[in-house]
């Protein structure tokens, strides 16, 4: 053909191995260049010579040959769907998941994460708020998405276990945990390509940094090994990085200087290599605003430069689209009522005596001298000896094993000391070297894990002493001896006066926690202590009043799987009453069987009361919640905490729970920890002072600190973005679930498929575990396909138990469990790769159908195209998959989320028919794919409009701040730069110059940035695939040979005229009864009415298939998504019978039927079935 001939729209063989689609033509003197279309939408071009145009030809190939096996292209259609199940469901992780979702889970990941891909976000909601759960669905969601290739979570040492049970138990999510024996395996391998979702401690993967005190690993890891993990970090490219308790890593700033922490440098760098970055605390501020903006930097560094000089606090407005924080008292349910109950705290005071307050007195002392002496030593050793004689005061205040145990092991441990000395050439010098060899530096147990602090504190007592000499050491020795047989005296005489009240107070009969009740009836309490001593004491003397096996431990030695195991029976048992714990159960343990919480000792860091009453005020607890303390008034501790509790008590009946989100951030007098409180309380009588001078300054201390006006303030600070939920949009995301769960893919759809194709590919699935006429919910798997196990060496050979409802997996009658067949287990996906490339090519043929359902067309093209949106950077925004119908007439509509699941399969003579037909009235052209295609984009641009402006939105705050931090900093650096060269100091003027200059290409890069990510590209949609669709009553009248062998499938081919008139009855008696309905039919969703009732409690949405059938009808038939939704939305469905007498036009419905959750007991997967009316009508109501 000529240059001349060649124009747009042609479809044109020769240019590439398959036939392409012209764009646009440039004639440039004898040759022309062509841009062109492939069939996947993807452009080309060429600069073709006149010579060369005479090899091309028009293509004239015949558009679709409609000769696929139609069973197969229905299997390859519903792979792909699952493939790409996130495009059919918006919330296919939380449909695939065994959780149940609560609204500030819901939109923190679909209505603030997702959107903001690639993120940078922090979570801070309240402890307790499930951020774990929060974290599992932005994990599968996009993974379902295609959108996670890999994955690393960064936690503290002691939540790795909890993280990895968790993905897995309630998500199917296969994670591991990074250890040196991992590492060591790989040693020429980088093991994140090795273990792309994997969960890594903390202080393993930080640098080494020689002047880092932030080292909660006791182990201290390798330099080399450490050297090795930021190699690996420096070369990886992570999908998705996720921080737990993500304030560990902090910096600071002093006047101009800023300190970083090797955790805060690890947080940079991973930051750095991940193009999603999920950072996790309860706490993000710690009332450092310089602090809390290092932090920011994490997140946005541009947008969050510290100024140098005003207030570094960003603003409200600045935070709200990079973070969320709800407070508990917050959080709603689904139906508007508060998440959390009420929750009380009562102080049980009690007071030494005798024997028991002369030995406090005694160890105060000792203590106290101790303190004094160490006034003189350096800061590193004085801190030390310090920290020791704060563990031995807390031990003292908490049981009498504990003191006894604590005096005997650091008497022996000094005395060891003594002898070793004692024979050396110079004992004083000796001393001062082993003192020094032990000076390790301990650190403030305040930033560990709770196990890490009970391991660091169990080893902190014994060594340290503030004697130079022997003669002061001997001396000690003697003080220690002392002691130590007071303790022992007191111990053995079992006078115990904290003992006693706890006893009386589980025995009380007017308390909530009366052990001894009924069986039924009696609470579980979870009793604290801070030291292992006094847990075995504690549990030796609960068990002399209550019975065999009724208390259970757990403290920072037990295993994990055995904190498993004891989580289970205190749960499970009803004969265990108490759970006897340390602060290792504060952390990773959710205990909502329990909702009483006893401190038996109080710790010195406020953050554990909340930390071990949230173990029982979380999601999940339905009672309110009471917290005991108990109180020695009598001791130097008892009177500060006293007092606090005291105010505590006040002021949360004011301002209710939110006083106890705050206790962590309370400092009293000149910037004091309640810790520094308690040590001036015991430092007190010294120098002279007055005892009640000091007194009086600590209870002001504490009055200022719980005054009204600073817990507000706290409060306010605490919340740090003015977020709520509100109920209005709380109820719309409700109703936007419901309408999802309605078309999910799991359990129902994947069920169908899975069996349909081992069925196809010769393999061999059944039931179990299923009682006779019950729908399967197990089953077994004898054969996997060869074709499977063959390329997919991650597949099992025989699965002995699957299911397909995550709420399966462990069933009564079955203690072991089961895998549960979602998207991300290996047996699905290569099912569904294999379907896919095996039928992939029935697409481009397609098919025939038939449409058995009375509304539908007499003929029409299905077309299956994909739309992509991206933006400017390439990242996918997103993507489509519709099913259009296009008529023969070119009027084209949505033919609902998986329309071939509802047809029927052609017989042969059928098959010929439609083609002869197509053949008569020569359709369809390549024209009718514009028609499709036009439609389509149609919807997709105003889909485009919304992303548009919610991106615009998010860009112009970036921009807003981006513009104002750095410019700021740029004229800082501008201004000193003329007042040094003003004072003649050229050098240093010439430096600010440079960070000015640094400033700007920062901000100009950041800057092309953020145009990038506002424009968005819609790309051409593609056409996947295609299929003609006839209905039953047409293919009958073009076939006449097709007879009707079942008489009475004749009532229910009911005209339009029948199905309107049952339409406008169930309308108008939604109406009636309050409801707002609105008709969905041509949308095709497998129900024809949604209703929706708003009401001051519980709104009700449901979901109404109509039936119209003639008064003389006696079969209804249901098609397969039809009953697939039915199931999937359980009572919320329902199938509404309207006999109408077409004899009586003036009143023609005779009788309205709602049959609630009808498909409840169906395991049949045809694609349709035929249902007795009259048994249908008995099983439901008349309206």
């Amino acid at each position: 053909m000529e240059l001349t001939q060649i124009k747009p729209k042609m479809r044109i063989c020769g240019l590439e191995s398959q036939p392409v689609t012209i764009v646009a033509v440039d004639i440039i003197g004898n040759s022309a260049e062509l841009i062109y279309k492939r069939d996947d939408g993807t452009i080309g071009n060429q600069l073709i010579s006149a010579p060369n145009a005479e090899k091309l030809q028009i293509d004239d190939s015949p558009f679709y040959s409609f000769d696929a096996d139609p069973k197969q292209m229905r299997l390859c259609c519903e792979a792909i769907r699952i493939e790409r199940g996130s495009l059919f469901d918006p919330f296919y992780a939380v449909h695939s998941s065994n959780i149940i979702p609560l609204p500030h889970q819901i939109t923190a990941v679909y209505q603030e994460m997702l959107p903001r891909i690639p993120l940078r976000y922090l979570l801070a909601d309240d402890p307790g708020a499930g951020k774990t759960i929060m974290a599992g669905l932005l994990i599968k969601e996009l993974r379902a998405r295609g959108d996670l290739n890999n994955c690393l979570i960064v936690a503290p040492g002691g939540l790795v276990t909890n993280w990895q049970s968790e993905l897995q138990k309630k998500f199917s999510l296969d994670f591991k945990i990074l250890t040196r024996d991992a590492i060591d395996m790989r040693s020429k391998k980088n093991v994140f390509d090795d273990l792309p979702f994997c969960i890594a401690r903390l202080d393993h993967l930080k640098p080494k940094n020689n002047d880092d005190d932030d080292d909660d690993d006791k182990r201290k890891p390798l330099h080399a090994e450490n050297d090795r993990l930021q190699e690996m970090i420096a070369q990886s490219n992570f999908d998705l990085v996720i921080v737990d308790e993500a304030h560990k890593m902090s910096a600071s700033k002093y006047g101009n200087k800023i300190k970083k922490t090797a955790r805060y440098n690890l947080g940079k760098q991973l930051a750095e290599h991940s193009r999603n970055l999920l950072l996790m605390t309860a706490t993000p501020h710690n009332g450092d605003d310089d602090a809390f903006s290092l932090f920011m930097q994490l997140i946005d560094p541009d947008r969050f430069e510290i100024r140098h000089q005003g207030n570094s606090l960003p603003s409200k407005d600045d935070l709200s689209d990079v973070m969320r924080r709800l407070v508990k008292e917050k959080l709603i349910k689904f139906d508007g009522t508060p998440l959390f109950p009420a929750r009380f705290a009562h102080t049980v005071a009690f007071e030494l005596t005798g024997e028991e307050l002369d030995l406090y007195e005694r160890v105060t002392d000792y203590v106290r001298s101790q303190f004094n002496r160490a006034e003189n030593f350096a800061a590193q050793k004085r801190n030390n000896i310090g920290f020791a004689l704060q563990v031995l005061q807390r031990r003292l205040a908490s049981s009498p094993l504990a003191i006894y145990n604590t005096l005997k092991k650091r008497r022996q441990k000094l005395q060891d000391l003594y002898e070793k000395c004692r024979w050396a050439s110079s004992p004083s010098r000796s001393l001062a070297d082993i003192f020094d060899d032990i000076d390790a530096p301990y650190q403030d147990d305040d930033d560990m894990s709770a196990i890490e602090a009970e391991d660091n504190a169990e080893n902190a007592v014994e060594s340290l002493s503030t004697a130079i000499d022997l003669d002061e050491l001997d001396a000690e020795i003697q003080t220690l001896q002392d002691l130590e047989k007071r303790a022992e005296h007191l111990y053995i005489s079992g006078l115990d006066g904290k003992w006693q009240q706890l006893s009386a107070l589980l025995q009380g009969d007017d308390n909530p926690c009366n052990v001894f009740a009924s069986r039924e009836t009696a609470p579980k309490l979870i009793v604290f202590t801070e030291h292992r001593d006094t847990l075995q004491y504690l549990s030796k003397k609960l068990e002399g009043i209550l019975w065999p096996n009724a208390i259970v431990q757990i403290h920072g030695a037990t295993r994990r799987d055995e904190r498993d195991i004891i989580q289970d029976r205190f749960r499970q048992d009803k004969d265990v009453r108490i759970l006897v714990a340390t602060d290792a159960a504060g952390e990773g343990i959710n205990l909502q069987s329990s909702h009483i919480v006893i401190n038996y000792d109080l710790p010195w860091n406020p953050n554990r009361i909340e930390q071990r009453f949230g173990r029982v005020h979380r999601i999940g607890q339905t009672k309110t919640c009471y917290l005991y303390n108990l109180v020695a008034s009598n001791t130097c501790e008892g009177n500060v905490y006293k007092r606090l509790l005291q105010k505590l008590d006040e002021e949360s009946n004011r301002l209710g729970n939110a006083v106890f989100d705050v206790l962590g951030r309370l400092t009293f007098g000149q910037d004091q920890s309640l810790k520094d409180l308690i040590l001036e309380s015991i430092q007190k009588d010294t120098n002279g002072a007055k005892k009640d001078e000091p007194t009086a300054r600590i209870q002001l201390a504490i009055d200022e600190a719980f005054s009204h006006e600073n817990l507000e303030k706290l409060i306010k600070e605490n919340a740090l973005t003015e977020e709520i939920l509100d109920p209005t949009r709380v109820r719309e995301t409700r109703f936007e679930m419901e309408r999802a769960q309605a078309q999910k893919l799991a359990p129902y759809f994947i069920e169908q498929f899975m069996r349909s194709a081992f069925e196809d590919l010769n393999g061999t699935i059944q039931k179990r575990d299923t009682k006779p006429k019950s729908p399967a919910v197990r089953f077994e798997i004898t054969k996997v396909p060869r074709d499977i196990c063959n390329t997919h060496r991650e597949v099992l050979d025989k699965y002995e138990r699957i299911c397909f409802d995550p709420q399966y997996v462990h069933i009564d009658d079955d203690a072991r469990e089961a895998d549960c067949i979602d998207t991300d287990h290996p047996l699905l996906r290569a099912t569904l790769k294999c379907i896919i490339d095996k039928y992939s090519s029935h697409l481009k043929r397609g098919t025939f159908w038939i449409d058995p359902r009375p509304q539908a067309q007499d003929i029409c093209l299905l077309f299956i195209i994909q739309d992509v949106i991206v933006d400017e950077m390439g990242n996918s925004i997103s993507q489509k998959i519709h099913f259009i119908d296009v008529t023969p007439s070119g009027n084209a509509q949505t033919a609902g989320f998986a329309p071939y699941n509802d047809y029927e399969d052609p017989d042969d003579v059928q098959r010929e028919a439609i083609r002869q037909y197509l053949g008569q009235i020569a359709w369809p052209g390549r024209d009718v794919e514009r028609n499709a295609i036009e439609f389509c984009s149609k919807e997709l641009e105003k889909h485009k409009s919304e992303i548009e402006k919610i991106r615009n939105d998010q860009a112009d705050r970036i921009e807003k701040a981006v513009r104002e931090r750095l410019n700021a900093e740029i004229n800082y650096c501008d201004n000193n730069a003329i007042r040094l060269r003003r004072a003649g100091n050229e050098g240093n003027a010439v430096q600010e110059e440079k960070k000015a200059t640094d400033y700007q290409k920062r901000l100009t890069r950041r800057l092309a940035e953020i145009e990038k990510s506002r424009r968005l590209i819609h790309k051409s949609p593609v056409i996947i695939g295609a299929a003609i669709v006839v209905s039953k009553s047409f293919i009958d009248s073009i076939s006449p040979s097709q007879t009707d062998d079942d008489a009475s499938l004749a009532p229910m081919r009911n005209t339009k005229e029948v199905e309107k008139i049952a339409m406008d009855a169930v309308m108008e008696y939604e109406r009636r009864e309050g409801f707002e309905p609105r008709d969905v039919s041509s949308e095709n969703r497998g129900y024809d009415i949604e209703s929706i009732k708003v009401t001051d409690k519980d709104p009700i949405i449901r979901f109404i298939e109509v039936k119209g059938r003639r008064a003389d009808a006696d079969k209804v038939t249901v098609t397969y998504n039809e009953r697939s939704v039915g199931k999937n939305k359980g009572d919320n469905y329902i199938l509404a019978i309207v006999r109408v007498d077409n004899d009586n036009p003036e009143s023609p419905v005779s009788k309205i039927t709602y049959i609630p959750n009808p498909f409840k007991d169906s395991d049949c997967f045809v694609t349709q079935i035929s249902y007795d009316i009259d048994k249908l009508e008995q099983m439901g109501k008349q309206g």
